[in-house]
């Protein structure tokens, strides 16, 4: 199925034709993996598009009975019982956990099970063959929206444009900052950016990572890009080991650890003159108030998309 989309997007770029949605994959009740696709273009494009993909999804054994009404299904928008959002939230909730409801009633499969029990064996499907249920296509990339969720700030102003809907999870005017949908990456103004360490005298790479097949990878992530100019998103360098040793409880440098910690944890009483010295449009004094030491999270919002 990836490597038909392969051929199909290919085609699409030969022919000029721009394209931009969300892909769901679902499986049969065999197992095997189906794609439901929503899909945006130009609509002079339209019949074209259909007529593409419709080609490339019967190249291979086409004339098989049934090929031509299960390969492939185009169906438009119909505004009178829903629009593009409802259509793909309901294949969004059927593969998360299965709780919505059709008609007031709890949503059940083809055989009668609600899809709140079948959700869980989806989930399993997907994560043992490795199948990535869900994917923006056309979009400017979704690891610049979560690195821009990182930055309490820009001072460039392009950097802002783009962190400030990407910290109220405003989509929309996230792919407005990045030039658009459908804009090719050379054109999109925010980057990741990735570096490798060698040794500075042997030249030898220190910390070079590797793709799921054994090959060095472009770097690791360490911040975006943009005018010349690098934003730092990852701060720290984590690593998994195993403790050598522990500390007991009366040893006075764990003693004072418990105490910092039962202190950031203490939430005092504001008072009224503190909250009348607040400006009216901050949160960070507001928290800083309210639980002294204590940091505010890294993003106001959460990190979906």
């Amino acid at each position: 199925m990836s490597n038909l989309w392969c051929q199909i997007r290919a085609q699409l770029d030969r022919d000029g034709i721009r394209t931009y949605g969300f892909r769901i994959a679902e499986p049969h009740h065999d197992g095997i993996p189906h794609w439901h696709l929503m899909l945006f273009v130009e609509p002079e494009l339209k019949h074209h598009l259909d007529e593409l993909m419709r080609t490339y999804a019967l190249l291979k054994e086409g004339d098989e009975p049934g090929a031509k009404d299960a390969r492939f299904q185009a169906v438009d928008i119909d505004y009178e019982r829903g629009s593009a959002t409802g259509y793909i939230v309901n294949y969004i909730c059927k593969n998360i956990d299965g709780e919505f409801q059709k008609n007031g009633e709890d949503a059940q499969d083809w055989y009668g099970n609600l899809s709140k029990n079948v959700a869980p064996r989806v989930r399993a499907w997907a994560s043992i063959h490795g199948i990535r249920q869900f994917q923006q296509l056309g979009g400017p990339p979704v690891t610049v929206w979560r690195e821009l969720h990182r930055l309490p700030h820009a001072d460039d102003e392009i950097v802002e444009a783009a962190r400030q809907p990407a910290d109220k999870s405003d989509w929309a005017g996230f792919i407005e900052a990045m030039n658009g949908p459908c804009a090719k990456r050379v054109d999109q103004p925010i980057k990741t950016a990735k570096w490798l360490e060698y040794d500075q005298d042997t030249g030898e790479c220190l910390d070079c990572p590797v793709n799921q097949y054994g090959e060095p990878s472009k770097g690791k992530l360490f911040g975006l890009y943009a005018n010349e100019q690098y934003w730092l998103t990852r701060l720290f360098r984590w690593e998994v080991q195993r403790p050598t040793h522990t500390r007991e409880l009366h040893d006075p440098s764990s003693i004072a650890w418990l105490e910092r910690l039962s202190h950031l944890t203490q939430i005092r009483a504001v008072t009224q003159a503190e909250i009348d010295a607040l400006p009216a449009d901050t949160a960070y004094a507001w928290e800083k108030l309210n639980s002294e030491m204590h940091p505010p999270p890294w993003s106001s919002v959460n990190n979906c998309t």
